[in-house]
């Protein structure tokens, strides 16, 4: 699957050197600054930056400095990093480093509620697809994006 930039703007940071993780299997053994497995670090301006990580190697399609456009693939969805399955770990930022800045809240323009879990990742159902917009998805939603 690809990643897709959420905004337009310069890339300002880039990891693809870390290997896939073996699924189902906590990595140990990392440092700090691998957590976050390859990724990239996207500017979106007013002092926003997005982090998509845990890319797959070798599959980053920007270097630093590249200007991306919003939808653009950056890369694919892997398993590097502090990860047991392949996923795509993203979040907003106020800086440019994923550990060392604050998180900021972001709602998604539109995606479909298609089930909800009990517990985190576990005892999940799946129910008829219910559109959603302008909204930040709650913990235990199970979500697609159109």
């Amino acid at each position: 699957l690809g990643v897709h930039a959420v905004a337009d703007g310069p890339v300002v940071a880039v990891l693809d050197q870390l290997p896939e993780q073996v699924p189902g299997v906590a990595p140990t053994g990392l440092r700090l600054d691998e957590y976050g497995g390859n990724h990239v670090v996207q500017d979106i301006g007013n002092g926003n930056y997005a982090f998509y990580a845990h890319l797959r190697p070798g599959s980053l399609r920007v270097r630093v400095g590249d200007r991306v456009r919003r939808g653009q693939v950056l890369g694919l969805v892997g398993n590097s990093g502090n990860s047991t399955e392949p996923h795509l770990h993203f979040h907003l930022m106020d800086g440019t480093s994923p550990l060392g800045s604050e998180g900021l809240p972001y709602a998604h323009e539109r995606f479909d509620l298609v089930g909800t879990c009990r517990r985190m990742f576990t005892e999940c159902a799946r129910s008829r697809a219910e559109q959603r917009r302008a909204e930040i998805p709650l913990a235990n939603m199970v979500i697609a994006f159109p």
